[in-house]
């Protein structure tokens, strides 16, 4: 299982993939785009602990990756979008490179404009499940609500989560409403 824990308030949104199988050879690959400066952090939480999986970070029209190495299933990665890397799509492929299958989950984490500040404001974790990506209109969104709310109905509030879209509900959240519930999204990605 590959896992990935959330990061603090200035950490901004995450994606993840709840449940990951990886044969010997087989790789996944994530495209996302940083729209503010700021920290990437990819961790990984694989079974079994004696596999390996080859990590590649890159931006797209490049040659030189801006990260790879091959390691340990169960690690975390890290770096960095500087002002000239706002805007522009990185590349994520995640190999296993090992002779036996891998499963678990993925959580990369990375600076989005707005997000920034529901995170700082609100100590607020935003995420969505690989597919249902929240772009910078939601987060935008997301603010204006949060700031328009009495702090009476937010302030249990930790998390707000992306998942598939629905024909019935535009949101949710679940008395004491410590996790908002948002379906959003398109097709799939992976």
């Amino acid at each position: 299982m590959i896992s990935v824990a959330l990061l603090p308030a200035s950490a901004t949104i995450t994606a993840r993939w709840s449940e990951v199988f990886l044969a010997s050879g087989q790789w996944i690959d994530y495209d996302f785009t940083p729209s503010t400066t700021g920290e990437i952090l990819l961790r990984l939480s694989l079974r079994p602990s004696q596999g390996s999986v080859a990590i590649r970070l890159s931006r797209q029209g490049e040659q030189t990756p801006v990260l790879e190495q091959t390691g340990s299933p169960s690690q975390t990665v890290k770096a960095t979008v500087a002002e000239a890397d706002v805007g522009r799509v990185w590349l994520l492929r995640i190999t296993n490179v090992g002779q036996q299958p891998v499963e678990g989950r993925i959580e990369l984490t990375f600076p989005r404009r707005y997000c920034v500040d529901i995170t700082a404001q609100f100590r607020v974790r935003i995420s969505y499940e690989a597919g249902t990506e929240l772009e910078d209109i939601h987060c935008q969104q997301l603010l204006s609500i949060l700031r328009s709310l009495p702090p009476d109905h937010i302030r249990r509030l930790r998390s707000i989560h992306a998942e598939p879209p629905s024909a019935f509900l535009y949101g949710y959240c679940q008395i004491p409403c410590t996790a908002l519930i948002m379906p959003v999204g398109g097709p799939p990605r992976l």
